[in-house]
């Protein structure tokens, strides 16, 4: 019987009916009648909706019938209920992949419990994803893990090899699979593989040989057939070839790409007519469609779309120019307004993409050319802005809006000196606004402040109603938090542009940093209707719902721009944000990634990726980002944290290298130099380690920290006795004192110092009654030891604790004492313990074991299976189930959970016993 210390759970009771449908549609299931199987979990799901079990068998029936996306949300249902990872995930992920769901592929196994085999199968499947999704090397290394698992695995083999394939690595491809023939040489995958191999070197005759080896060990596989219909056909044996298609279109009759191949095949074999029928076929359906006749002209693409344009249709307009484009790629005219239509609904990522692509065509247009530099300036992206920018120069020379562009480049690039001095240099004889502008925005990106106020008041003196003057100006006491005074200066723009934009915008977002959030509301709901697909709107309106408390409606909205936007660094900070204080930290690590790539080496954004690292345990990575911020941090106790983090990594050396440098800023530091010596231990120096503990000594004499501190040392040296006296001394001085409370129950594991751990504790239990976590380890401390009756004492007033966070396991652990002296008591107690947690498989597995020793066989049975449902590699539960299974006249099933369990390297108290029954049962 497994002890468990820390759940929670909710019972949920199973009828007779409904375990009784599970096993027939297991059989049924297993015996490949998925029509027989789904009724009968029909019945099981409707009397027990929540059975863990049939919810689990009810999602691969679903995906045997290719209901995919049912199957899938049937076993995200049942992890969320508890269901064991491993049970589900190659189905699950299989099913994710056909959907297209990369990223939810990659996620599904992290910081989950995966045995061996769920281990290689997620990464094998996350090499899959990674490829689809064109990281190659994060691909690459899923599939190198999963090697480094099981090097003579068939699956990572013939996974590697195809991806090595599809990079054209065919000498590394062929390495794996000559390796898989020679392990596998009946095996159609290797066949398959090494055909594939030969296509890409072009040698089709060996290519042949390959497929048909394939196809003669495994006939009925689609991908073994196709591959050897293509061979057929450029080997020009078009009979064979065609047989071969025929065989497809058996199983798959609608299959437009075997349908064209085959009529292919039918005008090489000479026979036109037929290949005619089926092309007149395909052109009759085609023709069905409605945008055929529009597309016939590509000229009206261009006019529907540019009419779509103007009438504010952006989706259709969009639609019609992508076609135009792709028929007139160099038309500067369409490039321009179908940019402009990705601007307009804040696809700025796509316009950016677009005009990337567009160019060496867009130069012949400073527009355009502009636009594109301008968005790879919002984008940081500031090598790419320089080579347009070097580039037009050639042609347009001194250029005014190029001269401005430049200096916007080096205010971006922190050069605010040569910015502004490439202002100065190209002043215009008159006063010009725009320059006077460009460098009052190079002042404020500097941070003086007080120039760039005086370029402020200086554009406003030659024109106070000059609107970007005041949109300046207001800009300005937005930075300077100064809220009215912008609203104001907004508000000015108004009187003569009552509908200007960023006007009535950047007043909502006064208004909101004041927390008069429904005048901020109101302003904003009225510009979405006026530009829905506006981005900084978007983030406006997604923030105030955040700030007043609708965070999956301000999610939502956060996604969407994201979606749209993905270079925008305030929505992935807020999106960031939100994840983290919900604790959904694989959520929040999507974002900073994003973040980290955007910007270089922010210290803001390592920390925090290093952080969300180890909230999700990735210690590698973690010890990567601290990695790089081990060279931003200074202070004494930032350094401190800094060496806190790194140990966490096992990363000794550097925490040693940041303490060192903690203590040349604060050399007196009880702090500091207290974590010197536990790292000196932890490197192995004891005898630094001694030497610095007895100078802290002679200044902190009887401190329980130090006291601590002394007594772990005594255990690296293997002076457990001495160390206990001192953990004792150090909890007796300071009764709250949790670490040497844990060290001297850790030494009481040990068998050293029980006795006085057991008196000292009861002790400061009677002065201090309400230390629940100091009377949870001595009631352990007293059932470990077969104290029962003391543990039962102390479990039972931990059970009267209101919210005590571990009582199900109180409850559970009650149960246990109880098993052996009166089963009805622990059923009663066992029920409790699931009252308070339904997704321990533990306490179920305790539950279970309980009703089956009280003869209870069809119920225990239930509960047993639910068990393993969420704990697959637990031998206990092998063992329980199996003894059931016996009991219930089923000894065929009962001798296989016996087999498993005891086969399992595992440690369970029961082996003994698993063992003896499968002896009994197999005489």
């Amino acid at each position: 019987m497994r002890l468990i210390f820390l759940f929670l759970l909710i019972f949920a009771s199973f009828s007779v009916t409904a375990a009784d449908d599970y096993e027939q549609a297991l059989l049924a299931f297993e015996e490949n009648n998925t029509k027989e199987a789904y009724i009968h979990l029909k019945n099981s799901l409707k009397h027990q909706p929540d059975n863990l079990p049939a919810k689990i068998l009810m999602a691969k029936v679903l995906l045997k019938q290719e209901l995919y996306s049912d199957g899938i949300d049937t076993f995200l249902d049942a992890l969320d209920q508890g269901a064991d990872i491993n049970l589900v995930l190659n189905d699950l992920g299989h099913a994710l992949m056909v959907t297209g769901q990369y990223h939810q592929v990659i996620n599904l196994g992290k910081n989950r419990s995966l045995s061996k085999e769920g281990q290689l199968i997620w990464l094998l499947l996350s090499g899959n994803a990674y490829s689809s999704l064109n990281d190659n090397a994060s691909a690459r290394s899923a599939f190198e893990q999963a090697l480094a698992i099981n090097s003579n695995d068939i699956r990572a083999l013939s996974a590697f090899a195809s991806f090595e394939l599809n990079q054209k690595n065919v000498n590394a491809a062929k390495k794996l699979i000559d390796n898989a023939v020679v392990l596998y040489p009946n095996d159609s995958r290797v066949w398959n593989l090494t055909g594939q191999y030969f296509d890409k070197i072009s040698d089709q005759g060996n290519a042949l040989t390959a497929y048909e080896k394939a196809h003669s060990h495994n006939a009925n596989d689609p991908m073994v057939q196709r591959k050897l219909a293509h061979a057929y056909t450029n080997a020009s044996q078009y009979d064979k070839a065609l047989g071969i298609i025929e065989m497809i279109l058996l199983a798959t009759p609608s299959d437009p790409y075997a349908i064209l191949l085959k009529s292919q095949l039918l005008a090489y074999s000479n026979k036109n007519e037929e290949s005619q029928n089926i092309l007149r076929d395909i052109s009759e359906k085609l023709s069905r469609l409605t945008d055929e006749e529009k597309h016939s002209h590509i000229s009206l693409a261009y006019i529907a779309g540019t009419a779509a344009y103007f009438q504010g249709e952006f989706e259709l307009a969009q639609q019609e120019l992508q076609f135009y484009i792709q028929e007139r790629p160099e038309d500067l005219s369409g490039i321009s307004i179908l940019t402009d239509i990705y601007l307009q609904q804040g696809q700025t990522e796509n316009a950016l993409e677009f005009l990337e692509v567009k160019t060496s065509i867009i130069y012949a247009d400073l527009r355009l050319s502009l636009l594109l530099v301008e968005l790879y300036l919002n984008n940081k992206k500031l090598f790419k802005a320089d080579g347009i920018i070097s580039q037009l120069e050639i042609t347009y020379k001194s250029h005014p809006q190029l001269i401005i562009a430049r200096a916007k480049w080096l205010t971006i690039s922190s050069r605010y000196d040569e910015a502004l001095a490439q202002l100065d240099s190209n002043t215009p004889k008159d006063f010009d606004a725009a320059y006077a502008l460009a460098k009052g925005l190079t002042y404020r990106s500097q941070g003086n402040l007080v120039k760039a106020v005086e370029m402020a008041e200086l554009l406003l003196e030659k024109d106070s109603t000059n609107s970007d003057s005041l949109a300046f100006r207001g800009t300005l006491f937005l930075q300077q938090k100064q809220w009215q005074s912008a609203v104001d200066t907004f508000e000015k723009i108004l009187i003569n542009k009552p509908d200007d934009f960023s006007s009535l915008f950047n007043i909502a977002t006064a208004s909101a940093a004041m927390q008069n959030y429904q005048k901020s509301k109101e302003i904003t709901a009225k510009l979405i209707v006026l530009q829905p697909n506006q981005v900084q709107l978007k983030i406006l309106m997604a923030k105030l719902e955040r700030d007043t408390g609708s965070i999956v409606t301000a999610i939502k909205l956060f996604k969407e721009i994201a979606q749209a936007n993905k270079t925008n660094t305030e929505v992935i900070e807020a999106l960031l944000m939100i994840y983290a204080n919900q604790g959904d930290f694989n959520a929040a690590l999507v974002e900073s990634d994003k973040l980290t790539k955007l910007v270089f080496l922010n210290p803001a954004y390592i920390k925090q990726k290093a952080e969300i690292y180890l909230a999700l345990n990735k210690i590698v990575d973690a010890r990567k980002q601290l990695g790089l911020l081990q060279g931003v941090v200074n202070s004494p106790s930032e350094l401190f944290q800094l060496s806190q983090l790194q140990l966490k990594l096992n990363d000794v050396s550097n925490a040693k290298n940041s303490i060192d440098k903690a203590l040349s800023l604060a050399p007196q530091s009880l702090r500091l130099r207290l974590e010197l010596v536990k790292i000196e231990m932890t490197l192995g120096n004891l005898d630094s380690a001694v030497t610095q503990l007895k100078t802290i000594e002679k200044d902190h004499k009887n401190n329980p920290n130090v006291l601590l501190v002394q007594g772990s040392l005594l255990m690296k040296q293997g002076k457990n006795l001495l160390a206990q006296k001192k953990f004792y001394a150090a909890l007796s001085i300071d009764n709250h004192f949790r670490l040497a409370l844990i060290k001297l129950y850790e030494l009481t594991e040990q068998g050293i110092g029980g006795e006085e751990f057991s008196d000292l504790v009861a002790n400061i239990l009677k002065k201090y009654p309400n230390k629940h976590f100091m009377r949870n380890l001595l009631a352990d401390y007293s059932l470990n030891n077969q104290d029962f009756h003391t543990a039962k004492l102390h479990y039972e007033k931990l059970a009267e604790v209101p919210n005590w966070p571990s009582k199900a396991s109180v409850f559970n652990n009650l149960a246990y004492i109880s098993i052996n002296s009166d089963l009805g008591s622990a059923e009663a107690y066992a029920k409790k313990a699931l009252a308070l947690n339904d997704s321990s498989a533990s306490i179920f597995d305790t539950y279970g074991w309980i009703l089956s020793l009280r003869g209870n066989h069809n119920e225990s049975l239930k509960i047993l299976r639910k068990a393993f449902s969420m704990n697959s590699n637990a031998p206990s539960i092998r063992y329980h189930l199996g003894y059931t299974l016996n009991e219930l006249g089923r000894t065929g099933e009962a001798k296989q959970e016996l087999i498993k369990a005891t086969s399992s390297t595992d440690t369970f108290i029961e082996r003994n016993d698993a063992v003896n029954l499968l002896q009994q049962l197999s005489e």
